[in-house]
């Protein structure tokens, strides 16, 4: 099954709107249209406009919650317009409740759920609306309240919402500076209202409007810096986007960096936004993150894309699944839509990139989609990424399951399959030609293991075991030179190498003896003779059978006929080797080289297909032959079967 294609999120290109909403059954325009009817609402106090100051007009009342949120609240009725005359107990005990009210909404806020803290916090502001008079003790409350909710809005990747309540918290805040009887806000004002113009910067860049940001540059004063307060979690463990000095510095990169992306320019984007740290910053701590994520894995760097993923989305809420919002209001679903559509992208990026590293994150990725499909069971990048999922990891089991059994040529099998899935990554096929590769040497075959292996770092050039069992492979065909080369580069690339691949050859002997046992109780002989039993008529060897048909100058024909290899009565591998039964191990490597450089394939190339397959059949018993009488506990117990024959 090929796997999908995750293109770059609408929420992140343009405007902050995708194309479409997730769970939303209403019009997509309700949030609006509702925050528009209360923009009619009366609104008797305003502060006055500055001269040369630019004021917001009142385009900033929030949505009408369907549901009473709070008792003390009253909301305007539908009727026409009321106005609040409160007397004075009851102004009292309004900011008594006021203060109640705040401090509710800070508590919501340090847990994340910013959507509630939307909801409470414009239930507070509609019933500011409707008051004949506002006191100065109410504009600072509502100062803090829009401050609340622009932040809730950058952090629900609502930027438009969060443009419009930030500017109206920076009008506010400018009015109540301008006030000569005022007196100066309080520290924890001050930096609220610090991180408020942060996220309306940050939502303007979001939004590409860079010709707003330089203008409210000029008209913002020095900010504080609120990422190194010890207070900074007070404010509802939303990323601070970075000052505006950086700002300044990094959206010419930001801005290249999204060119790139439109034109699908995937190493411009990469390099525009490495060039700067800056830049680096900024994308790490805004949706962007998941956009630059995307670029890594179209440039074939899962490991990369999986770093950048991992803080961002630990930092971000998880959404409500949609089986919640399916009975919560539709307000709720509205609010949601955003962040959720912005989320589910990035956890399905993270899935693909945790699949694409390696099957050690298989997991993680099932993981990952099974949360995403949980949130928006319709989501067709992630259903059909989870059956990808699916099926390949049916797979790996039967591979497991085969390398258990020490079923080599099923491993084989099921790789050649697994290889043949589209699109299967880089460092995937890797695997699967390190699993062949593997089998390949468990069965003594240094051609095959040569081929598997430069398959698999031709596709991850720091697989160390690869390089070592190539290496095995060239010293059993006399490449001596190759396979000291081979050798230092698998312990360049991993000190303990050689542990892992003393264990792989307890592994083969063990595996050697299971099939010489298996092999005896199909015969009824030793299956470590190499060739036919006393009984069985007598045929010519592969190894004499190649020399006889070979059609090369005399001297080499004459060297193969005093090889004296493979006579018809032979059948032990003292005989093959040419070498008594008490010979010691350095004659028997020595006459073992000997053999295999005159039977070497590489010297036939340009033999018939024929006389190739020979040479090579008698390579391979060769082989067997050297690796039995080689290793001092399988040439025991071949001994010991030699002596039962007689």
């Amino acid at each position: 099954m090929k796997l999908p294609e995750l293109r770059t999120q609408q929420t992140v290109l343009r405007s902050g709107h995708a194309d479409v909403s997730l769970y939303v059954s209403e019009s997509t325009t309700l949030t609006e249209d509702m925050r528009c009817m209360i923009r009619r609402s009366p609104r008797a106090a305003e502060p006055p406009a500055a001269k040369g100051r630019p004021y917001l007009p009142s385009s900033l009342e929030p949505i009408n919650s369907t549901a009473q949120l709070l008792n003390s609240s009253k909301l305007l009725s539908s009727d026409g317009p009321t106005t609040l005359m409160p007397h004075k107990d009851v102004a009292e005990d309004k900011t008594e409740s006021c203060l109640s009210h705040v401090s509710a909404v800070e508590s919501l806020l340090s847990r994340q759920q910013y959507v509630d803290v939307y909801f409470v916090v414009s239930s507070l502001l509609t019933t500011d609306n409707g008051a004949a008079k506002v006191v100065e003790s109410e504009e600072r409350r509502r100062l803090r309240l829009l401050s609340y909710r622009c932040l809730c809005s950058y952090a629900l990747i609502r930027f438009k919402e969060c443009c419009e309540d930030g500017r109206a918290a920076l009008a506010l805040y400018r009015h109540l500076q301008d006030k000569k009887s005022s007196p100066s806000l309080e520290m924890s004002d001050e930096r609220l209202h610090s991180r408020v113009v942060q996220a309306l910067l940050g939502a303007l860049i979001m939004r590409e409007m860079y010709n707003h940001v330089e203008e409210l540059r000029l008209i913002v004063p020095p900010l504080m810096d609120t990422s190194s307060e010890p207070t900074s979690n007070e404010f509802f463990h939303i990323p601070p986007p970075p000052l505006l000095e950086a700002q300044e510095s990094a959206i010419p990169f930001l801005a290249s960096f999204r060119r790139h992306v439109a034109a699908q320019r995937w190493s411009d984007a990469a390099q525009t936004i490495d060039g700067s740290a800056t830049a680096q910053s900024w994308v790490k701590a805004t949706p962007l993150c998941a956009m630059f994520a995307f670029v890594r894995l179209e440039l074939h760097d899962p490991k990369a894309a999986r770093a950048l993923l991992l803080p961002y989305l630990a930092s971000l809420p998880e959404p409500p699944s949609w089986e919640a919002l399916s009975t919560a209001p539709v307000e709720h679903a509205q609010l949601w839509s955003h962040f959720s559509s912005h989320y589910v992208f990035s956890t399905t990026l993270l899935a693909k990139a945790s699949f694409m590293s390696g099957s050690a994150y298989l997991n993680i990725s099932a993981a990952l989609l099974q949360r995403v499909l949980r949130l928006n069971p319709s989501y067709a990048p992630a259903r059909l990424f989870a059956e990808f999922v699916l099926s390949y990891e049916a797979q790996q089991q039967r591979i497991d399951a085969a390398m258990s059994a020490n079923d080599y040529p099923k491993v084989l099998s099921v790789t050649a399959e697994m290889l043949r899935m589209p699109e299967v990554t880089r460092l995937v096929h890797a695997e699967l030609y390190l699993m062949r590769t593997q089998a390949q040497w468990m069965r003594r075959q240094p051609l095959e293991v040569v081929h598997e292996a430069s398959r698999c770092v031709q596709c991850d050039p720091k697989c160390a075991l690869a390089f070592r069992l190539r290496a095995d492979a060239f010293a059993m065909m006399n490449r001596e030179a190759e396979a000291t080369a081979d050798r230092a580069v698998a312990m360049h690339l991993h000190s303990k190498v050689d542990a892992v691949f003393d264990e792989l050859r307890v592994q083969r002997s063990r595996y050697d003896t299971t099939q010489v046992e298996a092999s005896a109780k199909r015969h009824s002989v030793p299956a470590f003779t190499s060739f036919q039993s006393a009984s069985a008529p007598p045929r010519a060897p592969p190894r004499k059978r190649f020399c006889s048909s070979t059609r090369r100058s005399d001297a080499k024909s004459q060297k193969c006929a005093n090889a004296d290899l493979l006579l018809p009565g032979l059948r032990t591998h003292y005989e093959v080797l040419g070498v008594s039964s008490d010979a010691p191990e350095v004659e028997i490597r020595k006459r073992y080289r000997q053999l295999t450089l005159q039977c070497h394939p590489d010297r036939f190339v340009g033999a018939t297909e024929i006389n190739q397959r020979a040479a090579l059949e008698a390579f391979q018993l060769l082989g067997d032959a050297y690796s039995v009488l080689s290793d001092v506990q399988l040439r025991a117990a071949y001994d010991v079967g030699l002596l039962s024959l007689h």
